[in-house]
């Protein structure tokens, strides 16, 4: 199992840690990244190039989120006796543009999303964290 910051969720990096099937990874991913779900287009007649990429998934938009694949949902309490809600969502399959030497679209991975609320219910963080694990 490899950890790691946000630059090394780069096409680059994905990748190379794909060539070794029993890796773990599980990086950070800055919350202005946009992403794409795989495209469905197995019954297509016409000619060209088939689609790489399905539609985008940007991680500022929750318009353009589907339905998590998973969700999990559960309070924690602090050392200092005040309670925090945790939720966290998944969504699997979903890639990346890569770059020339480096195609991504042949590696989804799971995408990630914890939020902790005060129990107000206001964010306790500014920004909502996310993680790829490929």
């Amino acid at each position: 199992m490899v950890t790691a910051d946000s630059g090394y969720s780069s096409p680059e990096c994905l990748v190379e840690s794909a060539k070794n099937p029993d890796q773990v990874q599980v990086n950070r991913v800055r919350s202005n990244r946009i992403f794409h779900y795989q495209t469905n287009e197995e019954n297509r007649e016409k000619m060209g190039r088939k689609k790489q990429f399905g539609d985008r998934f940007k991680l500022r938009d929750e318009t353009t989120w589907c339905k998590p694949n998973e969700s999990i949902e559960f309070i924690a309490t602090t050392k200092k006796g005040k309670k925090q809600i945790i939720k966290i969502q998944c969504w699997n399959e979903i890639i990346m543009r890569g770059k020339n030497k480096a195609n991504t679209s042949e590696h989804p991975f799971r995408l990630i999303q914890i939020c902790v609320y005060k129990e107000s219910g206001k964010l306790f963080f500014k920004k909502p964290l996310w993680l790829m694990v490929s």
